[in-house]
């Protein structure tokens, strides 16, 4: 099952001793800055639906034993590079739109309270053309 659970648990455990949660931090490398960040360099001027979507394959590649266990990992992934834009200079170092972090934040909520995201989890690699056969 994916890692999310764990910070559910923890959550859960924490909010039963009255503990409250924090806002998701947008510090650097934190997992909303980089899903955000991707988001708005992948689809940032697209609808909500595009956007998590896109947010959605990255999530899925830290589920698959096929890609690193973190967001960070995946998204900084040199060997093979899966997102250019983070090392060409690109609009994934723009700021995101506040749409993007809301789009973001819903989607890692989602995905830290139960493991999905929007689309099913063996979409792995994103592309506007067709691909292969």
């Amino acid at each position: 099952m994916h890692k999310g659970v764990t910070v559910l648990a923890l959550v859960t455990a924490l909010a039963g001793l009255g503990v409250k949660s924090q806002p998701m931090s947008r510090e650097v490398d934190s997992d909303l800055f980089n899903l955000a960040h991707l988001m708005m360099a992948e689809a940032g001027y697209t609808d909500s639906k595009e956007r998590r979507m896109t947010g959605s394959v990255l999530l899925n590649r830290v589920d698959s034993d096929k890609f690193p266990n973190t967001i960070s990992e995946c998204l900084y992934q040199k060997d093979p590079v899966q997102y250019s834009t983070v090392y060409d200079g690109g609009p994934f170092w723009m700021e995101p739109t506040e749409e993007c972090w809301k789009d973001a934040e819903d989607l890692l909520t989602q995905w830290y309270e139960t493991g999905d995201t929007d689309l099913p989890e063996d979409v792995l690699y994103q592309s506007r053309s067709k691909q292969g056969s």
